[in-house]
């Protein structure tokens, strides 16, 4: 690789990130139909031509988007996981904390990935990366829920109960439901890992 093209493809990351960012955002405001190419590129404050050499159709903007917001919402689920399972959170603040950016307000990421799931029952290209939130949303009850199918079902439910959670802007009573699911799966602190 030459010296101009190691220049710019920092650039270029950044220009590719800050436009997946913005898909993600509008994503979360206003559906998956709020990520045109056109409107990405104006939040993003990019040229329309940044986003179509970055990705070439609106299907190519939406999937890569989509993936992004779900690798951050793994990756959220993950360091809860963590912190979890070294006693610094219980579990349900853990699972709790996977929906919320750190000043409470609901994460852009954790919107995205409620829109995919209804995004893939239209669109068979999206279900992969259902696959990708599912799993991960299992392998976070899984230490303390070993069988695979268990935690699973586990995390269909707590998935559903925060959608639900998060409609009725974090309500006394969806929390309580919350809370009551955890007692009913075993899940209340003090719980350790099997």
């Amino acid at each position: 690789m030459n010296p101009s093209t190691r220049q710019r493809r920092p650039h270029g990351d950044r220009t590719r990130e800050q436009i997946l960012d913005s898909a993600i955002t509008l994503i979360a405001a206003g559906g998956l139909t709020a990520a045109t190419q056109r409107k990405v590129a104006q939040h993003a404050g990019v040229s329309l031509a940044s986003v179509t050499y970055h990705f070439r159709t609106a299907t190519d903007l939406l999937d890569a988007a989509l993936a992004r917001a779900t690798s951050l919402h793994v990756a959220r689920l993950e360091r809860l996981r963590d912190r979890a399972l070294s006693g610094e959170l219980s579990l349900i603040e853990a699972y709790r904390a996977a929906a919320r950016d750190a000043d409470g307000a609901v994460a852009d990421s954790a919107v995205a990935a409620y829109e995919l799931l209804v995004g893939a029952i239209r669109n068979e290209r999206l279900r992969p990366r259902v696959d990708e939130l599912v799993a991960a949303l299992s392998a976070f009850f899984e230490p303390w829920v070993p069988p695979p199918e268990s935690s699973t079902g586990m995390a269909a439910t707590f998935f559903s109960l925060t959608l639900f959670d998060l409609a009725r802007g974090g309500s006394p009573e969806t929390s309580a439901q919350i809370e009551t699911m955890f007692d009913l799966f075993g899940l209340t602190s003090p719980h350790r890992p099997l």
